[in-house]
């Protein structure tokens, strides 16, 4: 491209930004961003809106709590970020001076509360059919509803272009502490915050090569999507997706102790044993699941307390020989999500291409994570209770598993693709196969069965 027309594409992005005088930044989209973008644009989905839902408990001064989402909005670039150029050859996300933040109160104590559960499900609902124009920040909106004197509900409606998960436990800390400080009248006790396009410029300086390398070598021979057996036989029309979160009975400092003593993470040892389950439902030993990540570099200051979209899903390929035992097979599971690690730069579509599927062919058809977000801080002048997420996965089958009092996983699932029996069965197996990987390390993989006893008698 000429400098001529590098510079009539800045002019023109600058301009759909609102000109200089609005504009305070403006740096390239993220791998992950484009795709998103990509998606949002063209299919015209809600399934990157996400909506997060809690009851503040106490008596809460709304306008205090409207200033201090105003002051998170001024303190994080990301949430002030417009993204232009989308007809163009490159976009950009461009952050914005000053943006209105969207935010609603109402008093909904008048009404019972079985009234009040119906409306939140319509307002949610409505929320997220709503979407985002993706040009026109902050990429946010917030409702806070008065439920009794002492109790509102908050919706926050976001886009995942610009938030993850983490992040957004981030700025429900930091919200908190704003909250606590100006209603003591004091100053915020934050930080400045590390930018996100300090990212941007640590992903320039990956060497894509190297990942090229890796992704091509890893999943070579590897040539169509590891599939449950469990599926029903009709093609699906349309996602519709429902929700199982089974609390394992294990003992969670049992698993934990037991980790530590393999020299794997709490994290590896339920990817493990998710692992497994796919090997038995699919019928085969060399499987690719998808894995998300939480896509922080070490090597990036501060990585931890950076706002903004770094969290992705990759495929990570697993062999499940027969005559392994338990303990070197986890250690094995260990070395290569630590590899996902090292490669956590790449994109999703740079990897389908390097690999052997055929194009249009997803690389997997579930996804796994292991939730780990910063714990909330213990002292608070209100109460956060019951925090929820709504969220529309991509995949049919979807696990999040989470370390709280007790080890928990929650199964979002398609019903097109799955019944809800199934997937309880599927919950039930894994804490089985979980059980026999932390009672005898020593084991074959083959000797892992995935009947439960009662299943196994009913069979005899």
């Amino acid at each position: 491209m000429s400098d001529n027309a590098a510079k009539i594409d800045l002019d023109a992005l600058v301009a759909q930004a609102g000109g200089k005088q609005a504009l305070r930044d403006l740096y390239p989209l993220t791998p992950l961003q484009r795709g998103i973008v990509f998606h949002s644009v063209l299919e015209l989905e809600d399934v990157y809106v996400t909506t997060y839902s809690w009851r503040l408990v106490g008596i809460v001064d709304v306008d205090i709590y409207r200033r201090s989402w105003e002051h998170i909005l001024e303190r994080h670039a990301v949430l002030r970020t417009a993204f232009v150029g989308l007809d163009m050859a490159v976009p950009a996300q461009a952050v914005l001076r000053n943006v209105t933040l969207p935010f609603v109160y109402e008093d909904w104590s008048q009404v019972s509360q079985q009234e009040q559960s119906e409306r939140f499900d319509r307002l949610r609902d409505e929320e997220r059919a709503r979407g985002f124009d993706l040009a026109k920040p902050p990429l946010m909106r917030l409702h806070v509803l008065k439920v009794s004197e002492s109790e509102h509900l908050v919706l926050w409606t976001s886009h995942h272009v610009i938030l993850d998960g983490w992040s957004n436990s981030i700025l429900i800390q930091e919200l908190m502490k704003t909250y606590n400080a100006l209603s003591d009248g004091m100053p915020v006790p934050l930080p400045p915050a590390p930018a996100y396009k300090d990212y941007i410029a640590w992903l320039q300086r990956q060497d894509k090569g190297a990942a090229q390398e890796y992704w091509s070598k890893q999943l070579a021979g590897f040539h169509t999507p590891t599939q449950l057996s469990n599926t029903r036989p009709d093609e699906p029309t349309e996602s519709i997706h429902a929700e199982h979160i089974q609390h394992f009975s294990l003992n969670l400092d049992k698993l934990q102790r037991f980790a530590r003593s393999h020299q794997i993470t709490l994290n590896t040892l339920t990817q493990a044993a998710w692992a497994l389950l796919v090997s038995h439902y699919s019928g085969q030993d060399d499987i690719v699941l998808g894995v998300t990540i939480s896509g922080r570099p070490d090597d990036l200051p501060q990585t931890e307390a950076r706002v903004g979209l770094f969290v992705s899903t990759l495929p990570l390929r697993l062999s499940v020989p027969a005559t392994a035992s338990v303990a070197t097979w986890l250690k094995d599971v260990q070395a290569r999500q630590n590899e996902l690690f090292t490669y956590q730069y790449s994109s999703l579509l740079d990897i389908q291409e390097w690999s052997d599927v055929t194009a249009g062919e997803p690389l997997f058809n579930t996804s796994y994570v292991f939730e780990n977000y910063p714990a909330p801080d213990a002292e608070q002048t209100i109460e956060i209770h019951d925090v929820k997420s709504y969220d529309r996965p991509h995949y049919p089958i979807n696990l999040m598993f989470a370390a709280g009092t007790d080890l928990a996983v929650r199964i979002i699932y398609d019903e097109q693709t799955f019944d809800g029996s199934t997937i309880a069965r599927l919950g039930d197996h894994l804490e089985h196969l979980l059980e026999q990987i932390v009672a005898n390390p020593a084991a074959s993989l083959s000797s892992l069965s995935l009947l439960l006893p009662e299943e196994r008698e009913e069979l005899l």
